[in-house]
């Protein structure tokens, strides 16, 4: 009987580490696949990555649980620091000199236009931010 639960715990164990290497495999293929889309569009690498990590978040297709994302942490954040070291590679201060103003527009007004659409988002639902114990409440006119 021991026996039993023993080879049954390590047929979970070995279920677990195939998924978990298929889960990894289908992040990896999608990334390069949603990458190189990227390129075909010429927009960078980087943005075919974020599509696809949308895409894979275990709150909207749930093919990644939410337990492998919170053990994969550390693993995350090595990928994250590769591919802002690249982003980071392909900049060039003459490019950047050049694009300089609209880098600047762009800069301003995105955070002009979170702002607004935040405070009409408030407006529009009458809810006040949260306070200092992270409640809202509901503002009446």
């Amino acid at each position: 009987m021991e026996r039993l639960s023993q080879r049954a715990a390590q047929t979970r164990k070995r279920r677990n580490s195939v998924q978990s290497i298929l889960v990894v495999g289908v992040i990896i293929f999608t990334g390069l696949i949603f990458g190189e889309l990227a390129e075909k569009v010429r927009l960078p690498n980087v943005t075919g990555y974020i599509i696809a990590g949308i895409l894979l978040n275990p709150d909207l297709l749930g093919f990644v649980s939410r337990d492998f994302v919170d053990h994969t942490s550390l693993a995350i954040n090595i990928c994250l620091a590769f591919i802002t070291f690249s982003v980071g590679g392909t900049l060039l201060r003459s490019r950047l000199k050049k694009l300089r103003k609209k880098i600047l527009c762009i800069t301003v007004c995105e955070a002009e236009f979170s702002f607004l659409t935040i405070a009409v988002g408030f407006l529009v639902d009458r809810v006040e931010p949260p306070n200092a114990d992270g409640r809202s409440e509901q503002i009446e006119f």
